[in-house]
């Protein structure tokens, strides 16, 4: 096999293909893909909720503001770092247009492209590397399955900095620190404006090589490890006293973790965040609660869902523990969709009926949000209300709760069940095949992704869980599956040719 220049990979037999060459691929490939499948939707599309409310703010001259609506005053909802991404977009092609929707899918295509170039650039050593190219198809299958078919949401920023952490960690292990400083400065100012959990494994990381791995404890590694703990700090800090200052509470992240806690496990009977928990509970789509986030303000509407919850994990551990299993089912087994809810034929109701199934929180908005209640409990509900007409009511529940049902296991649906697999025990296999097989269990990047990855996933498995989280770990999954395949490869290239693997 002829030799390669670090910028080649290995393709077919002895050729070799320029990584510029793949990335480009990627690119091309993703926005066609994107183009394809967001063609028609653009218009409509709501720039990813409170992260687009806030940022058509900020470019509107309003500051970090109006996270759910005119008026509802200043926020801490979203990381930073995403606002201003997205603002900066709004302020040169308009607020919400199309022309921004379509820019910031080219730049979502953009940064999955550099993301591409650090996984091909890692260096998995050379019997791993010798099949990089297939981290193109694995890449592009995930994006695509999982991100094209929805608008430019957060998932880009995830991926794209849980790929650069993997690439600069990798690089600290096996070289120091000085060569990768750029990249750590980059990293801590900017990891604490978009991903506590990515911040957290920097510092970690770095708490870890001078004490287990011993590096040099030279004057230039420790002014450079100062340094890069000064700037999480400062950078922590600033966006803290921001909030100090606008909402009278020290908040160094976001805001609200306490109601994701609350939405997915007070009220709920699973654990997991579904669409029936946003109609019925969250600002952005319930009218009512929205005004009450307006009345109260942030801290003060935060501030009752927060002290629910701890009462709950003080008074129900055990149902919190079934909770936290039943979301680790979802994550590492099988990923359910949230899409829970279904319109409710109201046009064919009475009114006064529609008026009381809205009252009982049966119906907000024209939508059923209980269709995964118990029959019988929904029956005793109905029959509470005094309804004009339930025989109809309760025939129309029945079958949107079918329909709902199906949808939420993946049953009908092949793309649905491809992705909740996909997203779940594929890389779950990947990461227990990785653990088994010693080269890839002591190899520098599968250990860092895989530390990485349990940190990432690890406040969604506590707090609240929705598929869409699992778009975030698309990195890690590429990296986990690629090392199982490469390693299945060459162990069946070496069974054809009767060479035992080393």
């Amino acid at each position: 096999m002829i030799s390669i220049k670090s910028t080649d990979i290995t393709g077919y037999k002895s050729y070799s293909i320029s990584i510029k060459w793949l990335v480009l691929t990627y690119f091309l490939l993703s926005l066609g893909i994107s183009i394809i499948l967001r063609a028609n939707t653009a218009a409509v599309d709501g720039f990813f909720a409170e992260l687009g409310n806030v940022s058509a703010a900020l470019a509107s001259g309003s500051g970090f503001s109006n996270v759910f609506g005119p008026m509802s005053g200043p926020t801490a909802w979203c990381p930073v770092l995403n606002v201003l991404c997205y603002a900066a977009v709004f302020k040169i092609f308009g607020v919400k247009t199309v022309a921004a929707f379509w820019t910031l899918i080219v730049w979502r295509c953009l940064l999955f492209s550099i993301s591409l170039w650090w996984l091909l650039k890692l260096d998995y050593t050379p019997r791993f590397n010798n099949f990089k190219i297939w981290l193109l198809p694995i890449f592009l299958g995930y994006t695509t399955l999982v991100i094209f078919r929805t608008g430019p949401k957060d998932a880009m920023f995830s991926i794209f900095f849980s790929v650069l952490t993997i690439y600069t960690l990798v690089g600290c292990w096996r070289n120091g620190l000085d060569p990768n400083r750029l990249n750590l400065f980059l990293l801590a100012i900017l990891l604490p404006l978009t991903s506590i959990s990515l911040a957290i494994g920097l510092v970690s990381f770095l708490i870890f090589l001078f004490l287990f791995k011993k590096l040099s404890l030279n004057k230039r590694d420790l002014v450079t490890a100062g340094t890069l703990l000064l700037l999480v700090f400062l950078s922590f800090s600033s966006w803290g006293i921001r909030n100090s200052k606008e909402l009278g509470k020290f908040i160094p992240y976001k805001s609200n973790l306490w109601f994701e806690m609350y939405i997915s496990n007070v009220v709920d009977d699973d654990g997991l965040l579904k669409y029936s928990n946003y109609r019925k509970y969250h600002p952005y789509t319930n009218t009512e609660v929205a005004e009450i986030y307006r009345l109260k303000g942030e801290v003060s509407f935060l501030q009752g869902y927060q002290n629910a919850s701890v009462d709950y994990l003080i008074n129900d551990p055990l149902d919190f523990i079934y909770k936290v299993v039943n979301r680790g089912i979802n994550i590492f087994i099988f990923a359910k969709s949230e899409r829970d809810i279904e319109l409710a034929d109201t046009e064919n109701f009475n009114a006064q009926d529609v008026h009381k199934l809205e009252q009982a929180g049966l119906v907000v908005n024209n939508y059923w949000v209980c269709l995964e209640t118990e029959p019988d409990e929904v029956q005793g509900a109905l029959n509470d209300l005094t309804l004009d007409d339930p025989g109809l009511i309760l025939s129309d529940w029945k079958k949107k709760s079918v329909i709902s049902q199906a949808r939420v296991n993946n049953i009908h649906d092949p793309n649905e069940l491809l992705k909740g697999l996909l997203t779940s025990i594929i890389p779950t296999l990947a990461i227990i095949f990785g653990l088994i097989i010693p080269e890839i269990r002591k190899n520098t990047v599968f250990l860092v992704a895989l530390f990485l990855f349990l940190l990432s996933i690890g406040p969604y498995l506590v707090i609240s869980w929705t598929p869409r989280y699992q778009s975030f770990q698309l990195g890690f999954f590429t990296i986990f599956i690629f090392l199982m395949l490469a390693h299945l490869i060459q162990s069946y290239k070496g069974f054809r040719s009767g060479v035992k693997p080393q």
